[in-house]
């Protein structure tokens, strides 16, 4: 979240291989966006967890809780980055444009000697200008490796890291770096620390607890034009869209995708937290925060969104190496009996299968535009193996890998067809 609250969810201004499971559909959107406001207690958030307000069970060795806290706070904030960004907009004045120059501030996070910074795609999207600067005082310009708005990740470079000394040799600055953990091992209840830039209050540390984990959130990614997403593997239970979420940056007008597998949690998250890390009390990195909910009828919920660690680092791979993220370019989600039912109700029209996914969006210029898929399409076949839901699809795209041809077998109005996709 910048701080000048450029991005509001469920828009984004602004992983891995994934789809956006569009939470029942188009139906169950419209139902979801139609409730009434006490219908949020129905929607099964986990509730912030009360914490004493002297424990003295943390304070009574040299584990307590207080004292890793700090040791995670010695540990990984040297490594924790303010982002600002400077851009340039147009001011209309009657028969002028007025260029305007608007500044954000964001965080990251250094996982890498050469000078790579991990944040959000929003953080940066859209910067003519980016600066890095570290608690100890230290300035460098950045510049940006790789942007992935469909997953909201970004990678920054550093710039003069190497530099030749009065001698002329060259050397390279020493930085902190930040480890990361294992996102796929975390369970509901432990404790986190987020360290960001809120409010331009730099270098920041919060407390809280892991409240829920795969979340899904409904964004329009900032900066997205081509290709986009497939969603990260594993719908799982929360709520799936609705008002009262943000994050901060305009938005583009693109297709909405999901956010999905996100850990929810009620350590502070506040604009300028974006790109910051979420850490374990072992002081390892296992998310980037990215989203907060907004307040809802005068009511300030402490519920925060990070991108898992693991999902992360095969996008930054994936960017680095490739310079995109490997996907097929469908939004969807898994036809279900129950969602075939709607969508038959919806339609009229009799559908020819209950399993495989079903494709609501298909995004330009990606490869399955470009192999002529098209919205209502049901994909039920990918390189020789049955789809029945959008997690297998991505996983088959997966498996296939980049430049591979891959035959996917689907549905169209009844009628059974086939294409060749080449990712």
């Amino acid at each position: 979240m910048k701080g000048n609250n450029k991005r509001r969810l469920p828009t984004l201004r602004g992983l891995q291989l994934s789809a956006a499971v569009l939470g029942g559909f188009l139906l169950a959107a419209t139902l979801f966006l139609s409730l009434p406001s006490t219908a949020w207690q129905e929607l099964g958030i986990s509730a912030r967890l009360s914490l004493p307000r002297s424990p003295a069970s943390w304070r009574s060795n040299g584990n307590s809780l207080e004292n890793r806290i700090k040791a995670v706070a010695r540990r990984v904030g040297p490594a924790v980055v303010k982002i600002t960004t400077t851009e340039e907009t147009a001011v209309e004045n009657f028969f002028f444009r007025i260029p305007q120059e608007t500044q954000g501030v964001g965080s990251g996070v250094i996982f890498d000697q050469r000078g790579l910074v991990l944040t959000n795609n929003h953080v940066i999207a859209g910067a003519k200008r980016i600066d890095v600067f570290l608690p100890d005082g230290r300035h460098f310009r950045g510049r940006v490796r790789g942007a992935d708005p469909w997953s909201d990740l970004a990678v920054v470079e550093m710039e003069g890291v190497e530099h030749r000394d009065s001698s002329g040799k060259i050397v390279r600055e020493k930085l902190p770096t930040a480890d990361f953990g294992d996102s796929d091992r975390l369970e509901v209840g432990q404790f986190v620390v987020a360290i960001g830039n809120p409010f331009r209050f730099d270098h920041s540390v919060t407390l809280g607890v892991v409240s829920a984990l795969q979340r899904t959130l409904p964004v329009v990614p900032e900066g997205a034009g081509t290709p986009a997403p497939e969603p990260a593997p594993g719908p799982g239970p929360g709520p799936q869209a609705g008002p009262g979420m943000t994050d901060v940056g305009t938005t583009t007008g693109s297709v909405p995708v999901y956010l999905e597998g996100l850990i929810q949690t009620d350590a502070s998250i506040n604009p300028g937290n974006s790109g910051g890390p979420l850490v374990d009390t072992s002081g390892r990195v296992i998310g980037i925060n990215t989203a907060i909910l907004q307040p809802i009828q005068g009511i300030t919920p402490n519920i925060g969104f990070a991108i898992p660690i693991n999902r992360a680092a095969e996008v930054t791979r994936q960017l680095l190496e490739r310079g995109r993220v490997l996907r097929l370019g469908v939004v969807g989600g898994s036809l279900t009996a129950e969602i075939a039912r709607a969508l038959e109700s919806i339609t009229g029209q009799k559908l020819p299968t209950t399993r495989g996914a079903y494709v609501v969006e298909i995004i330009p210029g990606s490869p399955a535009e470009k192999a002529g898929l098209q919205p209502s399409d049901i994909i039920v076949l990918a390189g020789g193996k049955r789809i029945d839901t959008m997690e297998e699809l991505v996983a088959a795209v997966r498996e296939a890998g980049f430049d591979a041809r891959l035959e996917i077998g689907f549905y169209r109005r009844g009628e059974r067809r086939s294409v060749t996709v080449t990712l």
